[in-house]
């Protein structure tokens, strides 16, 4: 029943058919760690814009409650006071995958406008999206850009969607790019298949060569049900949730230094220059491609 009302949903929806109240936004902070705020896209000052603020942008087919949300959510929270604000996009998500991949600048539009509407720093606001989402960070902070003359701070891209965005034709104003941001960190896990395989951050961090199988990934395997198939389907592509996840509070990533993307793919990255990285330490001085490896299961490094 519950595939029959997506499709269905699926077909509804049409370029362009996007609406304010598409955009849902959830508010979590140390004080309310459990029970978020709801804030209202039209309304100021609904939360303190002095702390950092982060936005978890999800993907395709998803919403808030997808179980990373709450597990990045709490990972967050206990590295500093800050604003974590979940963003959920569900009917736009939930329409032919090139509808919603049309759709997202619109939402970042929308995004874009809340973030200067509100007056958060954009020197302390840190945007991170997985697969659509991290586009959809992009449209957010371009938009922000085109009326501030300013970029954000930070987006974490997880490996940001590859299928549409990889068309001939496409700029790097239709999708994700490096002058997005300050610091555009990337890490890649499913390049060529669900993820993008370019570089297009100032720091891209390929895992296992950024491209699947990721180690303990079972891409392509047949399940004996739906959930499963999807599971394995999906795997390297989620494995970068995973990854980031780990580095917030619990471990360092080891990442070697490449002199360029070909030296990438012919897996010539140095052995001693290399970047130790936890999620809150990444700096504008940390650029170019870098290449780490991880176990096949948790903890991965």
């Amino acid at each position: 029943m519950e595939l029959v009302d997506l499709l269905g949903e699926m077909i509804q929806m049409r370029d362009g058919d996007v609406q304010e109240g598409d955009v849902r936004l959830f508010l979590f902070t140390r004080m309310n760690p459990l029970d978020p705020v709801k804030l209202q896209l039209n309304h100021t000052n609904q939360f303190d814009t002095s702390k950092p603020t982060k936005f978890i942008i999800h993907g395709y087919l998803e919403n808030h409650l997808v179980d990373w949300y709450k597990i990045m959510k709490d990972e967050l929270l206990k590295n500093n006071d800050m604003n974590v604000i979940e963003v959920d996009w569900k009917r736009v998500s939930r329409s032919l995958y090139t509808s919603s991949a049309k759709n997202i600048k619109l939402i970042g539009i929308i995004l874009g406008r809340f973030i200067l509407d509100n007056g958060i720093l954009l020197d302390r606001l840190h945007m991170i999206g997985h697969s659509l989402g991290a586009h959809l960070a992009g449209f957010a902070s371009k938009y922000v850009k085109q009326n501030t003359s300013s970029t954000i701070g930070r987006i974490s891209a997880l490996d940001p969607a590859g299928p549409y965005f990889r068309y001939f034709g496409i700029t790097s104003r239709e999708r994700l790019s490096r002058d997005d941001a300050e610091i555009v960190d990337v890490i890649h896990t499913d390049g060529g298949v669900f993820g993008l395989d370019e570089p297009v951050g100032t720091l891209d961090m390929y895992f296992n060569d950024g491209r699947r199988r990721q180690p303990g990934c079972h891409d392509g395997e047949l399940g004996s049900d739906i959930p499963t198939l999807l599971t394995n389907i999906l795997c390297s592509h989620r494995r970068s949730l995973d990854y980031f996840i780990q580095s917030i509070n619990n471990a360092n990533i080891t990442c070697r230094r490449c002199l360029s993307y070909k030296s990438l793919r012919h897996h010539a990255c140095s052995s001693t220059d290399i970047y130790t990285i936890m999620q809150e330490n990444i700096t504008e001085k940390m650029t170019g491609i870098c290449a780490a490896y991880t176990s096949p299961t948790p903890p991965y490094f």
